[in-house]
């Protein structure tokens, strides 16, 4: 979660040189009224593709209004690695074919190392899928306030 650079600028102002302790006093004090997303995300943030605010946090490139883009990609990320491991799985099942049914033994061979490799590929693709869809599930997950 990224800080709010409005209160962390803030927080090195007043009467302590304590900055985190300060920060926490602040972000207990601004609970209720809280700065805008634009002010958290600091002087030099970017502007967000999903809000079309300039929200895009300064350092962590987070969207502070709460924007889900990253998101949005990722799905289309994973729609594209589906669809990627759907084909390989044709072309695995079309060499499992030509193996079970070929009478030439060096073309079982060719057939049977292909379809050694496309084993690979679907198990890295699959592992992939598993690790964006975990990510995935991390980052829509609803945060606890």
């Amino acid at each position: 979660m990224s800080t709010c650079e409005k209160c962390w600028e803030d927080a090195h102002h007043g009467p302590y040189a304590d900055v985190p302790a300060n920060y926490a006093r602040l972000m207990k004090e601004r609970k209720s009224n809280p700065c805008t997303p634009e002010q958290q995300a600091g002087p030099e943030a970017g502007e967000c593709s999903g809000c079309g605010g300039k929200t895009l946090h300064q350092y962590t490139g987070e969207c502070m209004a709460g924007c889900q883009v990253m998101n949005i990609e990722l799905t289309a990320l994973l729609a594209k690695c589906r669809t990627i491991s759907h084909e390989v799985e044709a072309k695995a099942e079309k060499t499992r074919k030509v193996v079970r049914h070929s009478d030439d033994e060096l073309m079982s061979i060719i057939a049977g190392h292909k379809f050694e490799e496309i084993e690979r590929d679907m198990v890295r693709l699959d592992t992939a899928l598993a690790e964006a869809e975990h990510f995935l599930a991390a980052t829509t997950e609803p945060k606890g306030e």
